[in-house]
């Protein structure tokens, strides 16, 4: 046989050999179900009233601290929108009475600690990590932070700047303007709803961030996570050093239970060529008994990517949605949930029309068995996920008590969606969400390019961005 020819015979053998087996898709291989032990939490109330937990973890030489304080921005007083989150940065940034922000910041430097603070709806979370030896003075500054700050003045005009900004910046980013003013109506007039704006920030005074610290920070709404490479008796002894002498009383402040509210189609006109359609509803909590079928429900409406109904419909199919989908947040006592989609101006109305379709069908059929398991054990992977460090199951206890659920909430999660049947998701979305058509709409863009009028979801009310205007 010739060169060429021996040549071609052994290129074609290599190739032939070498062409790769037809692959299963990712989600047809076997695979064990993923399992997570979830280790129990020393639980110790100090005699002030601070709850402290612990959570060891010696992998590495760090050692980390949450704190959780019951108290948000709903509970902002009205009128002055914007103190909750001025507070909880001056916490950080507003130096204490024993050392001005300058020293502890470079003091923070130094041990190479930051320290962080988050300043929700309902509560205020500071957290850090230190390094094993750094961590008793590390755990002292944060006390001082919290037992005692200065609230200076001079980074208090810097942070109401710095929140002025922020809020002359909105109308920039037209998804979270339109998921702000949706949250807006969505509440109404509970706390929760309260907007900032420019003139609630201008009002704001120092001493209202000190009457809303006073009122809101004392040891009985307080609780402490320490979690690392630290043992439970000398986490023990670290905390009371460092708080044990803090003795402020308080009343605990309590929220109602906010009620579903709002309908019809909120238009928010904007010239873009996109347009933003939020739509949702207030919805069970963590203590309904609906909870877990909303759960695997919002997963198959939205939450769950490319295989839900929203995201799988409005973009994979139809491609008219460069994002779309749901989510669910659940509270305590309520939850909220809410489907959106962000298209061009010229979809706008089919696409909120697919999305209603979508929400009422989950109220008046069954879905599919393949559906319900496929949600159901993607919820529990994710769950598994989601206790990847002991900060994490600390952080989460800690939110579990606060909302007073059962203290065995987080062991029997995965039991609890697994009983999930279709007819309680069927349930869950008729009781919950009706059929799709008195939920409020919001719609952000240019109305004059629509392909449609919005009136077929209910009557339209023209809306304006609420207060980011620097004179209203």
């Amino acid at each position: 046989m010739k060169k060429p020819a021996l040549l071609l015979c052994l290129v074609s053998f290599l190739l032939l050999s070498c062409r790769p087996a037809l692959l299963q898709p990712p989600g047809d291989l076997p695979s064990p179900p993923l399992e997570v032990r979830i280790p129990s939490l020393d639980k110790t109330v100090l005699a002030n009233g601070i709850t402290l937990y612990h959570l060891e973890d010696g992998e590495l030489p760090l050692v980390s601290v949450s704190v959780l304080i019951g108290a948000g921005s709903a509970f902002d007083p009205k009128g002055k929108e914007g103190v909750a989150e001025l507070t909880g940065g001056l916490l950080r940034t507003g130096g204490t009475l024993g050392m001005a922000s300058a020293a502890l910041d470079e003091e923070l430097d130094f041990m190479a600690a930051e320290v962080n603070v988050e300043v929700e709806r309902e509560v205020t979370w500071m957290g850090a990590s230190f390094l094993k030896e750094d961590f008793a003075r590390g755990l002292y500054l944060l006390s001082r932070m919290i037992q005692e700050p200065a609230f200076e003045k001079e980074k208090f005009a810097l942070a109401k700047n710095l929140k002025r900004d922020a809020l002359l910046r909105i109308p920039d980013n037209p998804s979270r303007l339109a998921f702000r003013e949706f949250f807006g109506i969505l509440y109404g007039d509970d706390p929760r709803g309260r907007l900032e704006t420019m003139s609630s920030v201008e009002g704001i005074r120092r001493e209202d961030l000190v009457r809303f610290y006073e009122s809101s920070f004392f040891p009985g709404n307080v609780r402490i996570a320490v979690t690392g490479d630290i043992d439970a008796k000398d986490a023990l002894k670290q905390v009371e050093q460092a708080f044990g002498s803090w003795r402020r009383q308080g009343s605990i402040p309590v929220l109602p239970l906010p009620k579903p509210h709002g309908e019809g189609v909120y238009l928010l006109r904007k010239d873009l060529p996109q347009s933003v359609i939020v739509t949702g509803q207030i919805v069970s909590g963590s203590l309904d008994e609906d909870h877990y079928a909303f759960e695997v429900l919002d997963f198959i409406l939205g939450s769950g990517g490319f295989r839900s109904r929203i995201f799988g419909r409005v973009r994979n199919t139809l491609g008219l949605a460069y994002s779309a989908g749901s989510f669910y947040v659940p509270r305590g006592g309520y939850g909220v949930f809410a489907a959106y989609a962000m298209t061009k101006s010229g979809a706008t109305a089919r696409v909120a029309g697919e999305i209603a379709v979508i929400l009422k069908q989950s109220g008046i059929q069954l879905m599919e068995g393949e559906e319900i398991d496929w949600a159901k054990e993607s919820l529990v992977n994710q769950f598994v996920f989601s206790l990847s460090s002991v900060g994490k199951i600390a952080r989460q206890q800690m939110l579990i008590d606060y909302q007073e659920l059962p203290g065995d909430y987080l062991s029997r999660y995965r039991e609890n969606i697994r009983r999930v049947t279709a007819e309680d998701v069927e349930r869950a979305s008729r009781s919950r969400l009706g059929l799709g058509d008195d939920l409020p709409m919001l719609v952000l863009g240019d109305d004059s390019a629509f392909d449609g009028s919005l009136d077929v979801f209910g009557p339209v009310r023209v809306i304006q961005a609420t207060g980011l205007q620097e004179k209203e």
